[in-house]
């Protein structure tokens, strides 16, 4: 072997005892990431407003929650004086909804109140009018109720008795025909108040046929729109058909007519407004009145 020979053996022998030039070491990989979850959708919208959780009902310890408010009444208590036929009507119109008519009796005439105004006093009343006829001996010519409790006989006989003024016991108001009143009755309905009277002056807002054209006086009446509407008036001495005429004009504001029950009048006539109504007290009451055996009266509910 040449010495050349020798020198690459040996320089080819080192080269594969020496170690392997150093490598760095790959970086150290990232920390495992956590899994990444998806986003919740987000809620759907609406328009309305969100809603408070309910709370549980409370005990009821007082007075009921008030209740949805109503509309005011459209013909409130109304005091107002008109011309008919060339007299005076002095009227107290009001809702039956917010008040009442009640009927005053007494056991004979005048042994309790010699007028109107006294009534009026004596049962805390807004307005007291004289009520129907009566006979010579003070009994009442007609039916009438009080509180449920009847006294009297239906007058069957007389136009004097021809209307009746009624509130059942729902409290609804109404001037019924004695007829249709009888059979309501025989039916088994019940009248709380009522007071017989006539004739009727207007049905259906037309003046009744054959009314007297004779004898004016000063006149009571009931007055009904056919509604929740009433009134009690008195007007200066009319005959019977110059009243109904008159009323048929329909002078008042607010108030239309439909039915008109006449009330006895002339002496008998006597109406109260107290100092609580619109224009302060009036007595309507002359001095040659004599007592009368009923009355009715309005009162607030």
């Amino acid at each position: 072997m040449t010495r050349l020979s020798l020198l690459l053996f040996a320089s080819l022998g080192l080269a594969a005892c020496s170690p392997s030039p150093s490598v760095a070491p790959p970086p150290p990989l990232p920390p495992a990431a956590a899994p990444v979850r998806a986003a919740p959708s987000p809620a759907p919208t609406s328009s309305r407003p969100p809603v408070a959780a309910e709370e549980p009902e409370a005990k009821m310890t007082g007075a009921p929650p008030a209740r949805e408010a109503t509309s005011p009444a459209p013909n409130p208590l109304q005091v107002q004086e008109v011309t008919i036929a060339g007299e005076r009507l002095t009227v107290l119109s009001f809702d039956s909804r917010s008040h009442r008519l009640e009927v005053v009796d007494q056991p004979a005439l005048g042994s309790r109140y010699q007028r109107a105004s006294q009534v009026s006093a004596a049962q805390g009343a807004l307005a007291t009018i004289n009520g129907g006829f009566f006979t010579p001996e003070g009994q009442p010519l007609g039916l009438l109720y009080h509180q449920g409790k009847r006294t009297g006989s239906l007058n069957t006989a007389s136009s004097l008795g021809s209307g009746v003024v009624v509130t059942g016991e729902s409290g609804r108001c109404q001037i019924l025909r004695r007829e249709d009143f009888r059979d309501r009755v025989a039916g088994g309905w019940r009248p709380l108040e009522a007071l017989q009277s006539g004739p009727f002056l207007l049905e259906n807002g037309e003046p009744v046929a054959g009314l007297s054209a004779e004898s004016a006086r000063i006149r009571s009446l009931v007055l009904w729109d056919g509604g929740h509407h009433f009134a009690l008036a008195q007007s200066g001495p009319l005959t019977l058909r110059d009243l109904a005429r008159g009323l048929a004009g329909q002078p008042l504001a607010n108030f239309r007519i439909a039915s008109a029950l006449n009330l006895d009048g002339g002496r008998s006539s006597d109406f109260h407004l107290s100092a609580a109504l619109p224009g302060g007290e009036q007595s309507l009451r002359r001095w040659w009145n004599k007592p009368v055996r009923n009355y009715l009266i309005v009162k607030k509910r």
